[in-house]
């Protein structure tokens, strides 16, 4: 029968069989460099990890060696042996070796130059058979207490076995007992160690110091006067726990959160990108590719003579649809090649408008588009090349992309030049998309005013207006809100390819309320002298 306690005991199980499996995919999947550091609180966190460590070592081939301490090494056969690891069959086979920390570590003294001797001579040793792609190293660190030895010296074995060995392949996991070493100890490994484990995860340290600029971070004793450790309290004779927690400035405990919770930050979003990415290509690519199948044959099917009316009317009803999926897939295309780079700076905002209004003419002949600057209407020549925009690169604009067709342009000294994402022109020719295609009256032709004028506090206004209902309160609370929800959502990603590059322009997106007959779209940009 089911008790409270006992279905307990199973959360807890099953919880420790998650954990376990989750760090030891982390060993096998990450590189782990030459030495990383295991902090823990408590025995079984410290041997689940230690079996993930070893599990995914002699999974890669590798030779194990497991230098124990503070558990007996029937302790660390047991560990081994409950996840699955034929503990009898690999000792034999010299696969897996464990012995007491003193045996490399020395009992009384530390004495670096001895334990590179015999851990080189381990790693030699193994480097010259085929059987095995490395050796891989877990050592219990409080042997450190029985010797009075500075983290110092520590270090000092494990750099001057990477200058004697750096060819061998060798992996060493520390291990360090949060509730025994001191705060300045701790503080120490961490320093000194580019990946270390906490709670049960692999993560990248941020608080690492290379080599050369240690000298001021690790002269901490394993205890706290660097004396010995004769109750095992992990402590030296005559500390209190005051003493024990080192320097008050510096909280180990809080390095060690901030690095765990950094690392599920980084996987989360590594996660979302590759997901992301996924999708976007699929937009970008797969249903494109397909959709522009399906407008062929709809094109085909067009032109047949004897289609009915009716028929007819479904086919360009399909036809604008099919369009539409495939000028979304377009866009995204545009956000994911146009964000990933998000380069800003000054620009000549009549060059943008000009590049805008070239190529949104070459695809709606039709439309009326008046400019204003500063209160002055000017005239666009469809055949001027008044403005053209410069590249990014200084060049020629893009194959595609029309000149500019402000004709009789003032000087950009009136306006001054902005700061903005270089390719500030594609969130120009999405506003008048969207003002010619959402005109209040679809059979007359297309109407769109653009208006720039500077502002107080160093900034210029750049609006798109066009006859018609303004943009849906949906739309506007999820575009300047930065988010959607199933409630509050935007109709398209035209405006948000808009909002994207305006916030790498340090700038601001806005919707002026010029009534219920008209829309308008403005961008808010900083000058670039301002």
């Amino acid at each position: 029968m089911s008790t409270p306690e006992a279905d307990a005991r199973s959360s807890a199980v099953e919880t420790d069989a998650l954990r376990y499996e989750s760090l030891r995919a982390a060993f096998d999947r990450e590189e782990l460099g030459r030495h990383l550091a295991l902090f823990y609180e408590t025995t079984d966190a410290q041997l689940r990890a230690s079996a993930a460590f070893i599990d995914a070592a002699l999974a890669n081939d590798q030779r194990c060696l497991y230098l124990a301490d503070a558990n007996d090494p029937s302790t660390i056969e047991d560990a081994l042996a409950s996840v699955g690891i034929d503990v009898d069959r690999r000792l034999a086979d010299g696969d897996l070796e464990i012995y007491p920390a003193s045996d490399l570590y020395a009992t009384d003294a530390f004495d670096p130059e001895r334990s590179i001797d015999l851990l080189a001579d381990r790693a030699q040793a193994t480097a010259e058979t085929d059987r095995y792609a490395g050796l891989a190293v877990a050592g219990e660190n409080t042997w450190s207490f029985r010797t009075g030895s500075e983290f110092g010296e520590v270090l000092e074995f494990e750099v001057g076995f990477d200058d004697r060995c750096p060819d061998l392949p060798l992996t060493a996991m520390c291990q360090y007992d949060l509730d025994r070493f001191t705060n300045d100890a701790i503080a120490a490994a961490v320093w000194t160690h580019k990946r270390i484990v906490y709670r049960d995860t692999l993560c990248e340290n941020p608080f690492y110091v290379p080599p050369a600029d240690r000298h001021d971070h690790v002269d901490a004793p394993a205890t706290e006067d660097g004396g010995t450790d004769p109750d095992g309290t992990g402590r030296s004779a005559g500390t209190t726990d005051t003493d024990a927690a080192g320097d008050p400035g510096m909280d180990v405990r809080l390095m060690l959160e901030q690095t765990l919770e950094l690392t599920h930050a980084r996987r989360q979003i590594a996660r979302r990108e590759q997901r992301l990415s996924v999708v976007d290509r699929a937009l970008r690519h797969n249903i494109r590719n397909e959709l522009n199948v399906v407008l062929g044959y709809l094109e085909l099917l067009r032109t047949e003579s004897n289609l009915d009316r009716r028929t007819r009317e479904y086919v360009d009803t399909c036809l604008e649809y099919t369009e539409r999926v495939v000028d979304r897939s377009e866009k995204a295309r545009h956000i994911q090649g146009t964000l990933e780079d998000e380069s800003v700076v000054p620009v000549d905002p009549l060059a943008e408008v000009g590049a805008a209004i070239g190529r949104v003419r070459d695809r709606y002949p039709e439309a009326a588009i008046s400019l204003t600057v500063e209160g002055q209407s000017l005239p666009i020549d469809q055949t001027a090349a008044g403005h053209p925009r410069p590249e990014p690169d200084g060049g020629s604009d893009a194959a595609g992309d029309s000149d500019g067709l402000i004709d009789d342009a003032p000087s950009t000294d009136s306006l001054g030049r902005v700061i903005a994402h270089e390719r500030l022109d594609i969130a120009i020719v999405e506003l008048l998309v969207n003002a010619i295609t959402h005109q209040d009256d679809a059979t007359k032709q297309p109407v769109v005013a653009i208006d720039l004028s500077t502002t107080g506090g160093g900034y210029l206004d750049l609006s798109v207006s066009n006859p018609g209902p303004p943009i849906p309160n949906d739309d506007r609370r999820a575009l300047l809100s930065g988010t959607e929800t199933p409630l509050e959502h935007g109709g398209g990603i035209g405006l948000w390819l808009v909002k994207w590059i305006v916030d790498a322009s340090y700038g601001e997106l806005s919707f002026p309320d010029d009534g219920p007959d008209v829309s308008t779209v403005t961008l808010t940009l900083p000058h670039a002298d301002r």
